[in-house]
């Protein structure tokens, strides 16, 4: 058995332990909101003034999204993309944001 097979995966695995985890750089959580924990932020965006279409029915298209009720929105909208820790189900982390926003 070539022993090259045997090392790569020691070797990986061995990176991913050395290599620590972090947020992407320049992001923040949101304020007063506490994040899942051992979850770190991958996507993250905090523009002072944009706009969204907040869906308010089900799509009728999908490029370009429309729907068969919507609303146009303007203000500070900011956008913060997680990932969660290994084991844990979405259910659990619903949950969890449930419980701190009625919190």
């Amino acid at each position: 058995m070539n022993t090259s097979y045997l090392l790569l995966p020691a070797i990986l695995m061995a990176f991913s332990v050395l290599m620590p985890s972090a947020d992407l750089a320049g992001s923040k959580d949101p304020p007063g909101m506490k994040r899942y924990e051992g979850s770190e932020i991958i996507g993250y965006r905090e523009p002072k003034f944009d706009e969204y279409l907040l869906p308010l029915g089900v799509p009728t298209s999908q490029s370009p999204p429309k729907y068969v009720k919507s609303l146009a929105i303007e203000g500070q909208v900011s956008r913060y993309a997680y990932v969660a820790p290994a084991g844990r189900t979405a259910t659990e982390l619903l949950r969890n944001y449930k419980l701190e926003f009625a919190s």
